[in-house]
């Protein structure tokens, strides 16, 4: 939920056309709330922006989501984000080869993108499950990838494609989530 809320604010920031787009593998509910999020982080900078939420059934097919890219690009979608997995290449090729933008998810994906990617929701859910495995959070007790987990914490890299005073919006919003003046839960969480 709090990558796809910072994902949802750099989109509103940047969209030209007041039209963006997530894309995800499969309509299971994390990825639902996922896309709920992110729609509502899009009506946070003082625009109408209409949000398309496209599920391709695939989290790995490339050529899916690459086609769900261009038929979102051709309805007016100018920025595209994601839950997929290796599907993510498909999707950011599509905006790399129509001029329009892409955010990445867990990691830095402009080296898939590097005309195209304007940042990336960070985070790593699989930090979070080595931390459950280990034993390092207390049974019972339910644990949640958010701005305050160490080591492993949701945050957003922005690239020079992003304007200095777009990513100062944006790491403003990132900084309310961490000291808890914005609450944006995940998943599940009460």
């Amino acid at each position: 939920g709090q990558m796809a809320y910072l994902a949802g604010v750099l989109a509103c920031e940047m969209t030209e056309t007041d039209h963006i787009a997530f894309v995800g593998g499969e309509s299971i509910p994390v990825l639902e709330h996922g896309a709920q999020t992110f729609a509502e982080a899009a009506q946070t900078c003082g625009k109408d922006v209409e949000v398309d939420v496209v599920y391709t059934g695939s989290w790995a097919d490339v050529n899916k989501a690459y086609e769900a890219g261009l038929s979102l690009i051709a309805d007016g979608a100018d920025v595209l984000w994601h839950i997929l997995d290796t599907a993510d290449a498909g999707l950011i090729a599509a905006a790399e080869d129509e001029g329009v933008y892409a955010i990445g998810l867990y990691r830095d994906s402009s080296d898939l993108g590097p005309k195209a990617v304007i940042g990336s929701a960070i985070g790593s859910p699989g930090g979070l499950i080595y931390e459950l495995a280990c034993g390092h959070v207390p049974m019972g007790q339910k644990a949640y990838l958010n701005v305050n987990t160490p080591k492993w914490g949701v945050d957003i890299h922005m690239t020079d494609l992003t304007p200095p005073d777009v990513q100062e919006r944006v790491k403003a919003v990132h900084a309310k989530m961490v000291s808890g003046e914005l609450v944006v839960k995940n998943f599940g969480e009460e």
